[in-house]
C-alpha cells in the first residue's frame, strides 16, 4: 500500500488573461439609522461603479 503522496502539484500560470481587470467598488453610504428593526441591525450601502472583466475578481468586504 501507498503511504504517501505519488503526486504533488503546485499552482502555475496563475497570470490573469490579457483585458482582466479587477471591479471598482464605490463607497460605503453612511449607516441608515432608521433600519434598526426588531433583530437590532443597521444597514449600509456600495455599489460597483465599474463590474469585473475577463478573469477579474469583485470583492464585496468590507474593505
Amino acid at each position: 500500500p501507498c503511504i504517501d503522496a505519488v503526486r504533488k502539484t503546485q499552482p502555475c500560470n496563475e497570470m490573469k488573461c490579457p483585458g482582466s481587470e479587477d471591479c471598482v467598488m464605490g463607497p460605503w453610504s453612511a449607516w441608515d439609522e432608521t433600519s434598526c428593526g426588531d433583530k437590532n441591525q443597521k444597514f449600509r450601502d456600495r455599489s460597483v461603479l465599474q463590474p469585473a472583466t475577463g478573469e477579474g475578481h469583485c470583492s464585496y468586504g468590507v474593505s
